[in-house]
């Protein structure tokens, strides 16, 4: 496939995205994606296209491990996988909150969403990534702001 020639919605497709998998995971997205006509650049491109255009995820983002793990059907995940979707749930928040500022015309709600978007910004670093119960507290944390905020589900 001709990836690197293809347009994308009129724009010159430009640059080039690389993303760290672990090879199980990329070969049965593959193999899942070839079913349905799509590259993993395709599909890729139309996930990007659409989190640009709904300014959201195309579906909703839980953060539950602990309750997951109490259930007896429940997927244990790698730790480094729980802190990128940690990670990312964090950035998610944050736009959110820097959305929600753009909208604001109180100065005190203003000031609000200010402050809790740069204590989110700073809970970045105040866990371990490599301390599995850190990581699972910090993820039950943030899965309460990501409820409260409808973090990732569709409008």
């Amino acid at each position: 496939m001709c990836d690197n020639v293809l347009h994308s919605f009129g724009a010159a497709v430009d640059t080039t995205l690389t993303v760290r998998l672990d090879t199980q995971l990329k070969d049965d997205a593959e193999r899942t994606l070839d079913s349905l006509g799509l590259s993993m650049s395709s599909a890729i491109r139309v996930f990007l296209t659409h989190v640009v255009a709904q300014k959201a995820l195309p579906f909703p983002v839980q953060a539950a491990p602990v309750a997951r793990a109490q259930r007896e059907d429940a997927i244990e995940y790698p730790l480094h996988v729980e802190v990128e979707v940690l990670l990312e749930q964090m950035a998610a928040i944050t736009a959110r909150l820097f959305e929600l500022e753009q909208g604001e015309t109180d100065a005190a709600k203003l000031a609000e969403l200010a402050q809790v978007r740069k204590a989110m910004q700073a809970m970045r670093f105040q866990f371990d990534p490599y301390s599995k119960s850190e990581v699972l507290a910090m993820v039950q944390r943030i899965g309460q702001y990501a409820s409260a905020l409808q973090v990732g589900r569709p409008n």
